[in-house]
């Protein structure tokens, strides 16, 4: 959604980023559309595996976290992602493209 709260695209079906419960060495492919608000659509592979289990430093903290990544095969799009279970979230967010390389980490967070 945009700041007015327009969808502007979508994802169908929802990207599965988890298949619970997460193990080590799984992997799940998903196919779906990626519809863009101008009316435009493309059909997109993607690959997702759980690499492995381990310590990341965020400046929320050090966490246990599963390594999952997540590879559109019908693109260049490459992810990596540390999910820790004790904070209930994705810790850290890599994304490297043809054109871009992304980094995000877990600044804080409060659990409810």
């Amino acid at each position: 959604k945009n700041g007015r709260g327009d969808i502007i695209n979508q994802v169908t079906p929802p990207i599965a980023y988890f298949q619970w419960p997460l193990r080590v060495g799984d992997r799940w492919e998903q196919r779906g559309v990626y519809h863009v608000i101008n009316n435009s659509s493309e059909r997109y592979d993607q690959e997702f595996r759980v690499l492995g289990y381990e310590k990341v430093r965020t400046p929320a903290g050090e966490f246990d976290a599963f390594k999952l990544s997540r590879k559109v095969t019908t693109g260049t799009a490459y992810e990596e992602y540390w999910y820790a279970p004790a904070a209930r979230n994705i810790v850290k967010f890599t994304r490297s493209t043809s054109s871009e390389e992304i980094e995000t980490t877990l600044a804080e967070y409060e659990l409810k």
